[in-house]
């Protein structure tokens, strides 16, 4: 049975969207494996934070390279305005896993695309 990340649910919502996000993160630290790995996943629903802003909580697993892969649980920055819809962007640390981490940022995909 595939294992999942456990993301915490958020407390405050206000309209629901998600956003998409995909990408890759590079190699950290003391390593004699030179990779990297890609993930793709969902952000939660909206979370409301102060002077009217929202967060999205992200949880992602990336794919396995020799017999090892890396989980990432935070939040996404607040909103940034692209067009009529919006970004957020994180910059953050995978989970340590065979001796090493790795870093990434990331930006999401628009709310909807269509409609910027």
């Amino acid at each position: 049975m595939e294992e999942r990340c456990q993301c915490h649910q958020p407390c405050e919502v206000r309209k629901s969207h998600v956003h998409e996000v995909l990408g890759s993160v590079g190699v950290v630290g003391e390593c004699n494996l030179s990779h990297n790995h890609r993930f793709a996943s969902m952000t939660g629903k909206e979370i409301l934070v102060e002077n009217g802003q929202h967060i999205h909580e992200l949880c992602f697993r990336t794919d396995s390279f020799e017999g090892h892969n890396h989980e990432f649980i935070g939040r996404t920055g607040p909103a940034v305005k692209v067009g009529k819809g919006h970004t957020h962007f994180l910059e953050s640390v995978t989970s340590k896993n065979f001796g090493h981490t790795h870093c990434f940022k990331l930006l999401t995909l628009i709310e909807n695309p269509l409609e910027v």
